[in-house]
């Protein structure tokens, strides 16, 4: 039955799932050139050692069949978009910039014949070869961001990629003879929509991207350096994205970028490959959409009344027959637990059992839905998964192989009471989860956990 869902956004599907291949044999391309021509189904690991053209094309046949189910489902919604992670395209070296013009052919084709259609297109990372003589002009692509060179340089026990290739594009005007040929690096997301010319975001904080040697990376000058881009479609509503690219996020570039342009953004995406996405950088006044290769797609909104207007969906495709699969959004008070055990699982490591007993609570966390303000039955709810999970730590303790969790498990056993006492007790958190304060403090023999 149709939805009457006035944006409809569906992420493709392209988190690892299994322990993929590194290398491309003669006989495992023959094999995946002609699943690609049949168009039969691929599995992930063949997904990943398929050339960046066949990717391309793959996507490309998910983008038609997802954007046909989202028509299906909702044909009066204003906006279809369709977005994937940053390196959702890649190759086993760099993209070439053939492989960048490709794939801005195959969105215009795209968006021609799809009114509705806006892609945001997973960041990609390609290589165009050039000449020392050149590099003042990489050079001057940092230069307005040194604010970013002195906050990184801040940073403990973290490398400092952003400072790094800037350094070695300064070293390498020294030392380079004229007319040596290097490699120049950018990382761009497109975002293509009907009767809008194709707009870009170029990365500007490198991580993965730092490689040395004759490799240099390249942060967007004046094309492509803002993260907001406006989408006006047929009937002129107009609609403002922001574009996030993986480390972009952890220096809140984005939400920096509308505080000082004072622009609002109705919608937020971060597409990355490795990172967590937190809380206080949210900057959107409808959703946000977070498309990562280490975890499933989810959608977080601020308000509960915000959901009614948008539908998200994430399409898996492998699947030739693959349908829509609905996803429920994520509210800032789950986000907030979910971020304290994402933090543990990134920072320590624990053995197969303990982890996917905090994956199993991030699941029951996420089956709790709190209305906005959190309704105390609700809130009654997230205490007590807490307190299955703090349970679940003190048997782990009681396990001979316990000191193999131990420096996770201590914080673990931090974070949760803090968690807890910080959700009831705070007043700084009102604004941020807008709880019923006054019932939880008359409550506070529910809120007490070890």
């Amino acid at each position: 039955m149709p939805s009457s869902e006035k944006i409809a956004v569906t992420i493709l599907d392209l988190y690892k799932r299994e322990k993929t291949l590194s290398t491309r044999s003669d006989d495992a391309q023959k094999h995946i050139e002609l699943a690609d021509e049949k168009k039969e189904e691929l599995s992930y690991q063949q997904y990943v050692i398929s050339t960046a053209s066949n990717k391309i094309g793959i996507i490309q046949r998910a983008i038609i069949r997802a954007y046909k189910a989202m028509q299906n489902q909702h044909p009066d919604s204003e906006w279809i978009i369709i977005v994937w992670r940053e390196y959702g395209i890649f190759d086993l070296s760099f993209l070439t910039h053939e492989d960048q013009k490709k794939l801005k052919s195959v969105l215009t084709e795209l968006i021609n014949n799809s009114p509705k259609l806006i892609i945001v297109a997973g960041a990609i990372l390609y290589k165009k070869t050039t000449t020392s003589d050149k590099l003042d002009k990489v050079l001057q692509a940092y230069l307005p961001h040194k604010d970013i060179l002195k906050a990184e340089s801040k940073i403990l026990n973290c490398s400092h990629p952003f400072n790094q290739a800037y350094q070695q594009i300064k070293n390498s005007q020294k030392c380079l003879p004229d007319n040596t040929v290097f490699f120049k690096l950018k990382n761009v997301s497109y975002v293509a929509a009907h009767q809008n010319p194709i707009a870009q975001h170029g990365k500007i904080t490198p991580y993965n991207e730092y490689h040395g040697g004759n490799t240099f990376f390249q942060p967007p000058n004046s094309k492509g350096i803002s993260p907001i881009i406006s989408i006006v479609n047929k009937e002129n509503q107009q609609i403002k994205l922001g574009i996030e690219i993986c480390r972009e996020h952890y220096f809140s570039l984005l939400k920096q970028y509308a505080t000082k342009s004072a622009t609002s953004i109705d919608l937020q995406f971060l597409m990355s490959s490795s990172i967590r996405f937190y809380l206080e950088k949210y900057c959107a006044s409808l959703a946000a959409f977070h498309a990562d290769s280490l975890d499933v797609p989810r959608m977080l909104v601020a308000k509960q009344g915000l959901k009614n207007n948008i539908a998200v969906y994430a399409y898996n495709i492998f699947e030739n027959n693959s349908q829509l699969t609905a996803l429920e959004p994520t509210y800032p008070i789950q986000f907030q637990i979910l971020d304290k055990i994402d933090e543990c699982l990134s920072l320590y490591q624990f053995t197969p059992e303990v982890t996917l007993q905090l994956n199993d609570f991030k699941k029951a966390i996420l089956k709790v839905a709190p209305a906005i303000p959190i309704s105390l039955n609700e809130y009654k709810k997230l205490l007590k998964e807490i307190e299955i999970m703090q349970s679940n730590i003190q048997k782990i303790i009681a396990k001979p192989h316990f000191k193999e969790n131990l420096v996770g498990i201590l914080a673990l056993q931090q974070i949760l009471p803090d968690l807890v006492i910080e959700m009831s007790q705070n007043p700084n958190n009102k604004k941020q989860y807008d709880f019923p304060f006054s019932e939880i403090q008359e409550n506070k023999s529910n809120c007490t956990l070890m």
